[in-house]
């Protein structure tokens, strides 16, 4: 399995497109298996992009026990699988650094070890989920929005995975992409 986590400096850098369109591409023009986890609890909008309504999904798994059945959507675009955000919750980043991601995590990477994994997750700097998560082996694709973040920014994103694999940056233009989502 192949386990990757996009994230971006700030907002507004069209990370979540990024996302999304790495997987749909992967899952038609590659028929690999792919798994697309929104882990953006604080602005959720992956289910919004494919089109499905927001329903169970990574929060109910990690609070309620969920099963994965109840909240994995088969979302019709080739081999695409999607696990949405869920519910809205109050203090995402106590559950990112908790053992309960972790657990969902070993989860993951043992029940879907035949499939590529991407997870959109919340900009590096403001919020401290990304950085829970960019611990736990993952690849890591910093996207850098062309009219997004200051270099200052980029610099103090990259700095901030030191010592972790990242790919990357990729160079985004998210000038349209910016209002609809992030």
């Amino acid at each position: 399995m192949s386990l990757f986590m996009v994230t971006s400096a700030m907002r507004n850098e069209g990370k979540t497109m990024v996302a999304n369109n790495l997987a749909v591409t992967l899952a038609y023009e590659y028929d690999i298996r792919v798994m697309l986890i929104d882990a953006d609890l604080r602005a959720p909008c992956c289910h919004t992009m494919m089109g499905i309504k927001r329903d169970k999904g990574l929060s109910d798994i990690l609070l309620h026990g969920t099963p994965f059945e109840e909240v994995l959507i088969h979302t019709g675009l080739g081999r695409l699988s999607m696990i949405g955000a869920g519910s809205p919750i109050e203090k995402p980043d106590e559950l990112f650094t908790s053992t309960l991601m972790s657990n969902f995590l070993h989860e993951v990477k043992e029940r879907y070890f035949d499939r590529v994994v991407i997870i959109d997750t919340v900009p590096l700097l403001p919020f401290p989920e990304s950085r829970a998560l960019s611990q736990q082996g993952a690849g890591i694709i910093p996207v850098a929005g062309e009219y997004g973040a200051a270099e200052a920014y980029l610099h103090a994103a990259l700095n901030a995975l030191e010592g972790r694999p990242w790919l990357g940056p990729l160079f985004n233009d998210a000038r349209n992409h910016a209002a609809e989502c992030e």
